[in-house]
């Protein structure tokens, strides 16, 4: 969904006429000024406001698309979505940190690859959240609705596409706080809670990490017409993912602890999507049911199905 919505801001226009090539963040390295998209003052462990890794200045929209930012999610500073306190700690603010905190923690950190030379096909650990965070940040800052939700709602999934803006919204990170058409999550651990206003052991579906932050890379709770909308008009994976038009085949799964999911384009002759998100993750691969589901969907579809005549008007 990010990516969609970065595409249509850079096929408008909104990052000027290098596109998907310009420059994320706004740094100055050796005396020259990259022209990004975004101020963020890096913030060091010590308390320096200093650049951890010149590379910064490399990173390119199009490589944040395509997971090639140069972060590993499970080395060096790892998957910051996940170290709400430890930022919060280190940077001296309340927890959990804000989206903007986020970035200045891990601008003060090193990258592992060069941007641009390693990307989630050629590693699944180059998967990057934080990556996706940004983007979504990019789209709050450039887009002409002001704000993330606000251009999802008027340009990427919109009433005129039969999605009303009731059928997908933030979610959140609290039970109490918890929308009437979303289910509970079923998970099996208790973890201390991110929150300082909510200091309490908490089932870790529900306080273990900040969801708010995660608007843009699986912070959304939506129905199924919003995602079946969604991927009939958008390519979801790499690497045209968000693109327009869609042409490919193929599959995004999701996962955090109480839930699974998956959005697939079959790229058949009926040009079928199916999406299936459970409310419960049972084992520590989160692709566990979104296997389940492709597996068993494309015995039915290899068969003999005979699709209803009826049309339905959305």
């Amino acid at each position: 969904v990010t990516a969609a919505a970065i595409r249509q801001l850079a096929a408008g226009g909104a990052f000027g006429a290098q596109g998907l090539q310009r420059r994320v963040f706004n740094l100055t390295v050796n005396g020259s000024n990259n022209n990004g998209l975004l101020t963020v003052t890096p913030f060091l462990i010590q308390g320096v406001n200093q650049l951890g890794d010149a590379r910064f200045a490399d990173i390119t929209v199009e490589h944040l698309l395509h997971h090639a930012g140069g972060f590993k999610r499970n080395e060096g500073p790892g998957d910051p979505m996940f170290k709400a306190r430890q930022i919060a700690s280190d940077m001296g603010v309340a927890s959990p940190p804000s989206r903007h905190n986020i970035m200045r923690w891990m601008l003060g950190r090193p990258l592992i690859w060069a941007p641009g030379t390693v990307d989630v096909s050629d590693n699944e650990d180059a998967y990057s959240n934080f990556g996706y965070m940004v983007l979504g940040e990019i789209v709050a800052a450039y887009s002409p609705a002001g704000s993330y939700l606000a251009h999802l709602h008027s340009q990427t999934l919109t009433p005129s596409m039969w999605v009303p803006e009731g059928e997908y919204r933030q979610g959140r990170s609290l039970l109490v706080n918890r929308h009437e058409r979303e289910p509970a999550y079923a998970g099996n651990n208790v973890v201390d809670s991110v929150f300082d206003d909510f200091p309490f052991p908490q089932p870790e579906q529900y306080g273990g990490w900040n969801l708010e932050a995660m608007l843009a890379h699986g912070g959304l709770i939506a129905s199924a017409q919003a995602m079946l909308e969604f991927g009939s008009r958008y390519e979801v994976w790499y690497p045209d993912i968000g693109r327009g038009t869609p042409s490919n085949g193929g599959s995004h799964t999701g996962a955090l602890t109480g839930t699974s999911s998956v959005l697939w384009r079959r790229n058949d002759a009926a040009n079928t999507v199916v999406y299936a998100a459970f409310n419960v993750r049972n084992d520590d691969n989160g692709d566990h049911l979104a296997g389940e589901v492709r597996s068993r969907v494309a015995t039915y579809f290899n068969g003999s199905v005979s699709w209803p005549e009826e049309t339905c008007d959305g």
